[in-house]
């Protein structure tokens, strides 16, 4: 029973973070331009870390670094090329230069509060859309002496459109970086559990005392028998 209610509290969380991904408004920047990501996941209980992580357009599910809420110390890998965290102390996230082909997604953080997991705002970043142009021609007008005149239309041909390639890009993407999302805070709440475990029940890791085999019984204790 207890492990089909976990089920269901993980399906919640992922339909959540589907919703608020889809929710996420634009935001248009140009290459190399600097960008601050604020996002802090507001709960009654304050927690000890917050994860960060972006879904990229062309890449997927990107995991970008945890932050103690005491100290803003990093707590896993953090990629210092591409971020800065000199303000995560005031929940911005520093992209240092903006670049469209490798940034642009939806960016977010979420917090561990016990058993409930608190999302934070949600920023999406993409790059300007392709200018397009059009080149217009001019032709001279020209009389002529016969005029011909027809009354047959002709057909105009439109190549198809398949409509399911966009449906499915719809469908799968979401979905895939809802499970590489749900996979990851799997392995961060199990992580974060057993280290609360160790830390509340040391003595539950101590070595018992082996017990001596029956025949090989201290020897005073046989002597107080007689």
């Amino acid at each position: 029973m207890k492990m089909v209610q976990k089920w269901m509290q993980t399906l919640v969380l992922l339909f959540f973070c589907q919703e608020t991904l889809q929710l996420s408004s634009l935001t248009e920047k140009t290459d190399g331009e600097r960008v601050e990501i604020t996002c802090a996941p507001v709960s009654k209980t304050k927690s000890n870390m917050v994860i960060w992580f972006r879904v990229q357009d062309n890449a997927g599910m990107e995991f970008i670094a945890s932050f103690s809420t005491k100290d803003g110390m990093k707590k896993t890998d953090f990629n210092n090329e591409v971020f800065s965290e000199e303000q995560i102390n005031k929940n911005i996230l520093i992209l240092k230069a903006f670049k469209k082909a490798r940034d642009s997604g939806v960016y977010s953080c979420a917090s561990i509060n016990g058993n409930a997991l608190v999302f934070g705002e949600v920023t999406r970043l993409a790059g300007p859309a392709p200018m397009t142009t059009t080149t217009t021609t001019t032709t001279p007008m020209t009389t002529t002496i016969e005029l011909t005149s027809s009354t047959t239309a002709k057909s105009c041909k439109v190549g198809k459109v398949d409509p399911t390639a966009s449906c499915e890009l719809i469908v799968w993407a979401p979905l895939t970086a809802g499970c590489g999302f749900l996979f990851l805070l799997i392995i961060i709440t199990v992580c974060h559990c057993n280290r609360i475990r160790t830390k509340r029940c040391p003595h539950h890791y101590k070595r018992q005392p082996r017990m001596a085999a029956p025949g090989q019984q201290h020897p005073i204790a046989n002597n107080r028998l007689f």
